[in-house]
């Protein structure tokens, strides 16, 4: 009873029936797929690759999300199967791009790392050829040697770099230089300074130009005439507010001069003043300008003041042609009249001369000290300056300067600072520009400053900033300014001979050197008291230890001697007990029990002994030898020092000792040979150099001698050959074989370096207040340092940038990249800094 409408038509065009029927099909496609690929997996052992992957993996995810029926036991383990293998491979897939992406960084990471190590080796290369382009101008031009080492530690920060530039300072000073237009300006003469130090200006040819201490540009004041031969000579009013200007004329024998007001040097006067036969000289000063004429058998004294027109000041006796010199304050005049030294007034016309020394040489050249302490003068062959006392309760030559080998460029330049602290003489040695600065501060003697340009410059001119503290020396077509230090080092001199000892007197005031084959020096430390010699020994001391209470000195002498020289230069006493056959060294002195304490550095082995006398009663008595102790060299002692507690402390070959002085017992508290020995003040640290077996200089030791305690002082290298404490425990100094002294705390921390010895440093010592340091070397070159703050980082260590700017501060001489030169690199002047601050390194 029911009726069903079928047409086939319905099969292939209703949609809905379409798609269910396809999706039927496919689903049944795969349902019969996966059961047979399950029972094929299962009876296969079930092993993985049987399972569908890639594409057939994906498809069968996509029909088991719509696909509502159950599956069997074994197509469900074939699924899980199929889905863990896919994890695997997933997981296989990202550990091995991760992998690569490692391996890939890592290839990356070595790449640039080899690429920055060649970019570094290519500019240490770089820095390395700076820095022997600057060797070749150290010697000749420190300052441009300095611009060189500032290129290369731009390049590269290296310690070779930061020790050149140390080396170059050390043998300046280094100079600030102001650039001039050689074809308009040509050649700066000395340069004048204010009285306050804020302008300065140069004899030039034609220009009249200025420079404010720390403002802007030079500038230029006014020009004139080119004609006549001779410069033209700036001077400066005692107020400051004015500047004068003289432009002599040879052709026409007139004098041109003109006034200007500071700061606008507008123009506000101006003479033309002709000159006859008997004038004799032009002089200018801070209260105007003086002019000489010869009448008869006197000298007109004539005056220009600022406010224009000539006056006649003054009368006075003929003098000596050439021997007089104006004070630049136009207070006074001195001049010479046969050997006597007089005064005249310049502020008070017809005042009676006053004669203020003698002067017992034949000289060339002279100027008198602002103090009126001092007469200087050259003599004919300009080969020396001598320095003579106005004091009449001192008579006599004080001091003998030697500028050696100079030629004088010019007669004007020898000149006085305004403190009368120091001298300064100019001139060229061996082809090049030098100019000399002595400090009279300084013991006789002292080597002086040398102030090195280039030797194709023609030296014009030294002169002293107002305060002393610069030396400006004026050159073709540029001036140098070079600030002197307010405490410099003290060079003096060496003979030749071997100094392993040096000490200073209790009272800090003089030096005590022994010499090998040069006896017993005392040298002054002030510039006032002469050298005297306490012992002259021709073959020589060794060793020399003071009493504190300034009665006498213990030395050792070649050969087998010790002996007492009194301070008074009394008769010397000998302590007997060597022999000739031993080289005694080391001294040692216990003021509290009057003990004397000495040893052999090298002789036969019964001499390898520590004698020790006591000056109270005569007594002696002999500790050794040690077992160490053989022939020659052989358990030879470098160093004693007696210690608080009455024990007796040695070093040598044999290594370091502590002795009993009442059985004669010793302990051995260090095995190794070491070079000197030193005790700290507070007698508890002992300090010694270890010797090297390959260069005999070592690392400095320190022993606790309450603990037994060793431990060396790595800041301090390992090319020492002598160690001293200062008076307070943590102030601690090491000479080395290069020559370098090293200076700093035993604490800890990178000492401050010395540079000045050219040979290894065999002796130092700390003057009794800690504020100097004294230093020998194998040449018997001595130098007296000022100890730097030993709290505060060296200037070698201190950050790049720091480091950078304190040697900007020093010269504006700079080395520039370019390419169009051999080297690749040129010399500039930068910017120039001015004078307003002294830069202190």
């Amino acid at each position: 009873r029911r009726v069903e409408i079928i047409h086939e038509s319905l099969l292939a065009n209703w949609p809905r029936l379409v798609r269910w029927q396809t999706q039927d099909q496919e689903g049944a496609q795969i349902r019969d797929e996966l059961r047979q690929s399950a029972r094929s997996w299962d009876e296969h052992g079930r092993h993985d690759d049987r399972l569908w992957t890639g594409t057939a993996f994906r498809e069968y995810q996509l029909w088991r999300e719509r696909y509502p029926g159950g599956l069997t036991e074994t197509e469900e383990a074939f699924a899980a199967a199929m889905v863990s293998f896919a994890n695997r491979r997933r997981r296989r897939r990202r550990i091995a791009v991760a992998a690569g992406i490692a391996v890939l960084l890592t290839v990356l990471a070595v790449v640039t790392g080899l690429w920055r190590q060649s970019v570094r080796q290519t500019r240490l290369a770089e820095a390395q050829k700076l820095l022997a382009l600057g060797q070749l101008e150290l010697e000749r031009f420190p300052t441009v040697a300095l611009a060189w080492a500032r290129a290369s530690l731009g390049v590269a920060d290296t310690p070779e770099g930061r020790l050149f530039a140390l080396k170059t300072i050390a043998n300046g000073p280094v100079a600030r230089v102001l650039e001039f237009d050689q074809m308009t300006e040509g050649v700066a003469h000395e340069a004048v300074f204010s009285p306050d130090g804020e302008w300065v200006s140069f004899r030039f040819y034609e220009k009249l130009k200025v420079r404010h201490r720390s403002r802007g540009p030079t500038i230029v004041v006014d020009t004139f005439p080119t004609s006549g031969v001779e410069t033209k000579s700036p001077f400066f009013d005692s107020s400051g507010s004015k500047l004068g200007a003289l432009k002599l004329d040879y052709d026409r024998r007139t004098a041109e001069i003109r006034t200007y007001e500071i700061p606008n040097f507008t123009e506000a006067g101006r003479i033309d003043q002709p000159w006859g036969e008997n004038f004799l000289d032009f002089w200018p000063t801070n209260r105007g300008l003086f002019r000489l004429n010869r009448v008869g058998e006197q000298v007109e004294i004539w005056r220009y003041p600022f406010s224009g027109g000539w006056e006649l000041f003054d009368r006075i006796d003929s003098f000596d042609p050439g021997l007089h010199y104006f004070d630049p304050r136009g207070i006074w005049m001195a001049c010479r009249r046969g050997t006597d030294i007089y005064l005249h007034s310049l502020e008070k016309s017809g005042a009676l001369p006053q004669r203020i020394g003698g002067v017992h040489a034949e000289v060339r050249r002279m100027r008198v000290s602002p103090d009126l302490r001092w007469v200087t003068t050259a003599e004919s062959g300009f080969s020396s300056i001598s320095v003579w006392p106005l004091d009449s309760g001192s008579p006599g030559l004080q001091r003998s300067l030697d500028t050696p080998n100079m030629v004088l460029d010019s007669p004007g330049q020898f000149v006085i600072d305004g403190q009368s602290r120091r001298i300064a003489d100019g001139g060229t040695v061996d082809g090049g520009a030098r100019t000399f600065v002595w400090d009279l501060r300084s013991p006789g003697g002292s080597e002086p400053l040398v102030l090195r340009t280039p030797s194709s410059v023609y030296m014009n001119g030294v002169s002293f900033d107002p305060t002393g503290r610069w030396v400006v020396t004026g050159s073709v077509g540029a001036a140098y300014f070079w600030p002197m230090p307010e405490i410099a080092p003290v060079t003096l001199t060496g003979n030749g001979s071997d100094t392993f000892s040096l000490a200073f007197t209790p009272d800090g005031s003089a030096l005590i050197v022994p010499a090998l084959g040069d006896g017993v020096r005392i040298i002054p430390l002030s510039g006032n008291a002469p050298e005297r010699r306490l012992r002259d020994a021709p073959a020589g001391n060794l060793v020399a230890v003071v009493d504190p209470d300034g009665r006498f000195v213990v030395v050792s002498e070649y050969p087998g001697k010790v002996l007492i020289l009194p301070l008074d230069g009394s008769a010397p006493r000998q302590l007997a007990g060597f022999d000739r056959s031993a080289l005694v060294a080391p001294l040692a002195y216990d003021p509290d029990r009057e003990l004397i304490a000495a040893a052999p550095y090298r002789g036969p082995r019964d001499q390898k002994v520590i004698r020790v006398w006591n000056l109270q009663d005569g007594s002696a008595r002999v500790l050794g030898p040690t077992v160490q102790a053989g022939e020659g060299f052989d358990g030879g002692f470098r160093g004693l020092e007696f210690l608080p507690d009455g024990r007796l402390l040695s070093a040598g070959r044999g290594g370091v000792h502590r002795w009993s002085l009442d059985d004669g017992s010793s302990e051995l508290l260090f095995s190794e040979m070491v070079l000197g020995l030193d005790l700290s003040p507070d007698g508890k640290t002992a300090a010694f150099a270890i010797n090297a077996e390959d260069a005999g200089a070592g690392a400095v030791g320190l022993i606790d001698l309450d603990s037994g305690e060793f431990r060396r002082l790595e800041e301090f290298g390992v090319s020492n050959t002598r160690c001293a404490f200062g008076p307070w425990s943590n102030l601690f100094a090491t000479t080395g074989s290069d020559g370098a002294i090293r200076l700093g705390r035993v604490s800890g921390g990178e000492p401050h370096i010395l540079l000045g010895h050219t040979v290894e440093a065999t002796a130092l010592a700390f003057s009794p207040d800690g504020h100097r340091l004294a230093t020998a070397d194998v040449n018997g070159v001595v130098r007296v340092w000022p100890v730097p703050d030993v709290a505060t980082p060296a200037p070698h260590t201190l950050p790049h940038d720091e480091f950078m700017a304190k040697l900007d501060a020093l010269t504006n001489l700079r080395v520039l990249r370019d390419e169009n030169t051999p080297t690749g690199w040129k010399l500039e002047v930068g910017p120039f800094p001015g004078w307003a601050e002294v830069p202190e390194w």
